[in-house]
């Protein structure tokens, strides 16, 4: 079963229109999708217009649109809510991890150049401003994971390490861990990365990178166990309740828990409105059957 097309999947609306407007008064890097309804997203602000929407309501519109898979409308409008100005970091974040989820949507041929305008958003979010604590762990991230001629650059995620202690020691410790699990020391990282659990302003982020780990490590009761831990819905880059159970259903099906993947990869289907997604699952279901 391939395993790494779904951790790099290692990132985000209300239904009720009464409720939106309370939603929208937050900073955008703390917004979050209730019940992760991203088609309740669509429907309510996907037929008005740019000048008829907020921006913060746009930013809500593309993160939907993000996890529909419905990637070049969502791209179009992190462009306008750019050229706008509007939450330079965020914005170019959220463009970031559009990005790569392009990169297992588009040809071989065009995997690179999509990856590098991934990490390219990510550089431009800590150029515009430097104490961006997501855009400054997704590129160290980067660095760590890409092959070489993919832009990997260990040598670089190491300088840029201190940065982000300054910033914020948790997420230091994640990316610390990432390089430890890079030179095969997966015990050094899984001991930080249980510490990072304890102190993250995002525990989601740090159970789930860790539940990644333990999949790499072929610990798949480790794994599933972590991703129990994982809270959700949360914050619109967490992990989505649909992603959460697929992955606990790979878990349960590399340990032969046959009934138990069957339950996990259903949970996934239903709480899951990405298209292409959906079928994943669907043939997961039918290759358990």
């Amino acid at each position: 079963m391939k395993l790494k097309r779904y951790s790099v999947q290692l990132l985000f609306t209300m239904i009720c229109s009464l409720l939106l407007s309370a939603v929208w008064a937050q900073d955008p890097d703390q917004l979050s999708i209730p019940e992760s309804d991203f088609l309740a997203i669509k429907s309510t602000l996907g037929d008005r217009s740019q000048e008829t929407r907020s921006p913060i309501q746009s930013f809500q519109l593309a993160v939907a649109l993000w996890r529909l898979g419905e990637h070049k409308a969502a791209l179009a409008i992190t462009d306008d809510l750019i050229e706008d100005a509007y939450a330079p970091s965020a914005t170019r974040y959220l463009k970031g991890l559009i990005h790569l989820s392009q990169v297992q949507d588009v040809s071989i041929f065009r995997k690179l150049g999509v990856a590098k305008k991934a990490i390219g958003a990510w550089e431009a979010a800590v150029d515009v401003d430097p104490t961006h604590v997501l855009s400054n762990f997704a590129v160290i991230a980067f660095y760590i994971n890409a092959p070489s001629f993919a832009g990997g650059d260990l040598d670089q995620a190491r300088v840029l390490l201190p940065g982000l202690k300054q910033l914020d020691p948790s997420y230091s410790q994640l990316a610390e861990g990432l390089l430890l699990a890079k030179a095969d020391d997966l015990e050094g990282a899984e001991r930080l990365m249980l510490a990072a659990t304890k102190t993250i302003q995002d525990p989601p982020v740090a159970w789930f990178q860790l539940a990644q780990l333990y999949f790499q490590a072929e610990q798949f009761q480790k794994a599933f166990d972590a991703l129990e831990k994982v809270e959700a819905p949360g914050l619109w880059h967490y992990p989505t309740p649909g992603l959460i159970f697929m992955m606990r259903g790979f878990a349960s099906a590399q340990q032969g828990k046959t009934e138990e993947a069957r339950a996990a990869f259903q949970a996934a289907l239903e709480r899951t409105q990405n298209p292409k997604v959906k079928k994943r699952l669907e043939k997961q279901l039918k290759d358990l059957s």
